[in-house]
């Protein structure tokens, strides 16, 4: 690290959350080696959320806006905020003490990395952790042409200011997955590094902040993405168009079959086979015709190793 600290914005985005921001706001408190600006974003929380906050006096930036979602959220704490790097949380997760100083150096010492993110614990209502997405299925080659690893979830990620104002802000227009589209375009014009350790904790509720949306809602959102990264940079995604497509529909293919959807899985696994065929979108097509109990057991298998 500089002698100079580098200035680090926290954005938090806040909506009826006056049980566990506390524990967020501690959590960044905590970290070590930098110059902190919190920036409170409370998206028209209807709690006691501001007086949880007010808690922490002149130690946090609060706003208040009327409710807009996530990412007009986040833009507005992006607006506010003046760090050189810019790092996001989510009021229900927490950083563990060392993560600023694991991340904030690879940025530090590469002005040419414009992203960092770290590995993330998944901690369930029991307490039970693990590390979030590890065995996920879409950490193959293929998927990973266009989209993020699924291991780098917002709450571990950093951005450096000025690629942010090159990018542009989270787009308000999508409903879900606004954060990706934003990791896509970084990653288009900036280097990506990642700590493969687990330096935040995200607490998987069942009704956080950015997880209760309809499953139709995030499939438009998700191919509206992947059309306008197709229309923005054609030359870096135009040879691999047949792939990205192929992976999009067996993605949801097998989405929709573990949520229970076996027409539309159908189809958009046969769509994916007919894109380009893949040894993983036969087995999962296959798997539609399974009995309902067998499917039943495989969803529970699967959602264990998550």
């Amino acid at each position: 690290m500089p002698a100079n600290k580098p200035k680090v914005s926290v954005i938090i985005p806040a909506y009826n959350c006056e049980t566990v921001i506390g524990r967020a706001i501690s959590s960044v408190l905590k970290q070590n080696e930098v110059e902190l600006e919190i920036i409170i974003i409370d998206d028209g929380s209807t709690d006691n959320t501001r007086y949880e906050v007010t808690c922490f006096e002149n130690r946090v930036r609060y706003f208040f806006q009327s409710n807009s979602g996530p990412a007009a959220a986040r833009n507005r704490g992006l607006a506010e905020s003046r760090g050189e790097f810019i790092a996001f949380l989510d009021a229900d997760d927490e950083w563990l003490p060392e993560y600023l100083e694991k991340t904030i150096p690879l940025l530090v010492r590469d002005n040419k990395v414009g992203l960092v993110y770290s590995w993330a614990i998944k901690r369930n209502k029991t307490g039970h952790d693990k590390i979030r997405n590890l065995q996920s299925p879409s950490r193959n080659s293929w998927h990973t042409l266009l989209w993020p690893d699924p291991l780098q979830c917002t709450p571990a990620t950093i951005c450096r200011r000025t690629v942010l104002e090159k990018v542009g802000d989270f787009d308000t227009s999508l409903k879900t997955r606004e954060d990706l589209d934003l990791w896509i375009r970084i990653g288009e014009i900036a280097g990506v590094a990642v700590i493969p350790e687990p330096l935040v904790v995200v607490h998987h509720s069942g009704n956080s902040y950015s997880s209760s949306h309809d499953i139709e809602q995030m499939k438009t959102d998700y191919f509206r993405i992947i059309t306008k990264a197709l229309e923005r940079s054609p030359e870096l995604y135009t040879k691999k168009q047949r792939i990205i497509m192929a992976e999009a529909f067996r993605y949801w293919g097998q989405h929709e079959l573990y949520f229970g959807y076996s027409r539309e899985a159908r189809k958009d696994l046969l769509s994916s086979l007919c894109v380009l065929p893949s040894m993983s979108a036969l087995l999962s097509l296959s798997a539609c015709l399974l009995p309902s109990g067998v499917l039943k057991t495989l969803r529970n298998f699967y959602s264990r190793r998550l």
